[in-house]
């Protein structure tokens, strides 16, 4: 029965149907949450056995993960829900142009232009190995270069294998030309997915349907060389993207793009031999990231050689990923991964920073930056700061303002974000140090915003800002992380423990319950300097609001 003209989770509104497959129907919709009425696309899938539901949990949790973090390079997934008549999940449009009609029946690209193509497919594609998603139905009609920044986006997921593992018969899944063997049997694994790939660089070198190309009885290999000109090297790729047993082709994306990236390094590579009258070639690409990597200038601070001269400033180059969440409205947020790692946890200048112990994390996302009232306006709708600015942080929140913030942006975005946990947070402000501060011994106003009525181990006095400064004002440290130290404290999610007897060891939450006082870290603009160490930590009320106290968000990495 078509849903078409009715709502469905009293959100989405029903437009038309796009597409009747074996098992789901795939519809066009409005999402009527927003009053701009995006549109959506809707998927409907019959009723399923238990077994096959647990896959479909797991692989659209997987791809909601994905679409947060993949650069816009995979759909958002907007919801997922259940109804008597079977499953749903709803994804983001796609506004576009399939690539099939870029690959035009005897349309050829330049050896160097498949490569710029590989590298477009290959990268989204990586994001989703990495998650252990496979996408099952890549083919040119399936692939949308979007209108607004002419990336390249995978649409229409095989989520869960729904197609095979809900027929009686394991043929012919996937798209003719596109689908190997192991697919057509119901059998697909992340090579299935690089098969495809490569039988679309080869249609796109060749302007031949892959259907129409046919393998040599002898060797098994395709024949397809005969049909355009390209060197050994780019041949070589692509005959082991298509070859005709899976363990012999690149396992995931990952080795298909180092085995890409070698093609680049050397121009020539990437063209028959020119005529003596061609033109050189330009190389024009980059090399593949998965995010986006940012470069920044960390600093240290080097003792003075005599006891009142003020430290050295020493500066250094770094590197870091990231990822770029859209509020809306232009307003961005930077997310910073934190890798997997061990600690020391603590130091032994306060009882409450104290016993100092082992901790050893998972990887997370954290803001680059303490969160910004141009921000919190964006999702909350009011901006309770002193200091105004756009890029000033956010003061004058409460624990409890902030959780609602992450509350609100976790719907916003479809993603759990929270407050760092105390440990997340020390690590994360230390950036693999064991030094009071990420950039040595001491302190001084030209790294940090405090207040400079004293000193910290002899360091010349400097002026005090008494007020908030932008983010971004000060050199981060190795993580590439800013305003760790000073600017404004920063809300932890963890109650307050008068000492870390029993402290967690794994970088989770320490909660009590009923609890109505939390942990402030980092210092602000109006604190002594030995407020500002990576360790110290103090106690305040959930319900305080106050001029120096902000937080940032975060969301576990893997």
């Amino acid at each position: 029965m078509s849903l078409v003209g009715k709502t469905l989770n009293q959100r989405f509104y029903i437009l038309k149907s796009l597409g009747q497959g074996r098992v789901e129907r795939t519809y066009l919709a409005e999402d009527r949450s927003f009053q701009s009425h995006p549109q959506c696309i809707v998927k409907h899938f019959t009723p399923i056995v238990d077994s096959i539901a647990v896959l479909f949990d797991r692989e659209t949790d997987i791809l909601a993960k994905l679409s947060l973090y993949s650069n816009n390079l995979i759909p958002k997934l907007i919801d997922k829900f259940d109804r008597l008549d079977g499953l749903y999940i709803v994804e983001e449009f796609i506004a576009g142009k399939p690539l099939a009609t870029e690959l035009t029946a005897g349309k050829q690209l330049t050896p160097l232009a498949a490569i710029e193509l590989l590298m477009e497919i290959l990268t989204p594609l990586n994001y989703c190995h990495r998650e252990q998603l496979i996408h099952r139905h890549l083919q040119p009609d399936n692939i949308i270069r979007r209108d607004r920044t002419q990336q390249l986006v995978p649409i229409d997921f095989d989520i869960a294998n729904l197609h095979a593992l809900n027929t009686p018969d394991k043929f012919y899944r996937g798209t003719p030309g596109y689908a190997p063997e192991e697919q057509q049997y119901g059998e697909p694994v992340a090579a299935s997915d690089i098969y495809a790939v490569g039988k679309i660089a080869i249609q796109a070198l060749t302007g031949i349907h892959p259907t129409e190309l046919r393998r040599n009885p002898q060797t098994m290999e395709w024949e397809w060389r005969q049909y355009c000109h390209v060197t050994d090297d780019l041949a070589a790729v692509l005959n082991r993207m298509v070859e005709l047993l899976a363990p012999r082709r690149y396992q995931n994306a990952s080795e298909a793009l180092a085995a890409v990236q070698t093609l680049i390094i050397d121009k020539n590579l990437l063209v028959s031999p020119p005529s003596p009258h061609s033109e050189p070639i330009q190389l024009t690409l980059a090399a593949p990231a998965i995010g986006q990597t940012f470069g920044f200038e960390t600093a240290k601070l080097v003792s003075g050689i005599f006891e009142l001269e003020s430290p050295t400033i020493v500066r250094s180059l770094g590197t870091a990923e990231c990822i770029t969440e859209d509020l809306g409205n232009g307003v961005k947020l930077k997310m910073v991964y934190v890798p997997a790692g061990t600690f020391m946890m603590g130091s032994e200048q306060q009882d409450s920073e104290q016993p100092i112990h082992r901790v050893s994390l998972k990887s997370f996302y954290i803001g680059k930056y303490t969160i910004t009232q141009e921000q919190y306006q964006s999702i909350v709708g009011k901006n309770p700061s002193t200091f105004k600015g756009n890029n000033h942080p956010v003061e004058c929140v409460s624990w409890h303002d902030a959780m609602e913030f992450c509350e609100q942006l976790s719907q916003h975005r479809g993603q759990t974000y929270t407050l760092p946990s105390e440990s997340q947070w020390e690590y994360a402000c230390r950036g693999g140090t064991n030094t009071p501060f990420y950039f040595g011994d001491t302190i001084t106003p030209d790294l940090v915003n405090h207040k400079n009525d004293y000193t910290y181990r002899e360091v010349f006095k400097g002026m005090n800002r008494e007020r908030t400064t932008a983010v971004g004002s000060f050199p981060p440290n190795a993580f590439g992380l800013y305003d760790m130290h000073g600017n404004v404290w920063e809300w932890c999610l963890d109650s307050w423990h008068e000492n870390y007897q029993g402290a967690p060891t794994d970088g989770s939450g320490w909660m009590k319950m009923n609890d109505g006082y939390h942990l402030l870290r980092g210092g602000s603009w109006g604190s002594n300097p030995d407020y500002c160490r990576s360790a110290y930590r103090v106690k305040r009320s959930q319900m305080i609001r106050y001029r120096s106290i902000g937080f940032r968000v975060c969301f576990t990495g893997d």
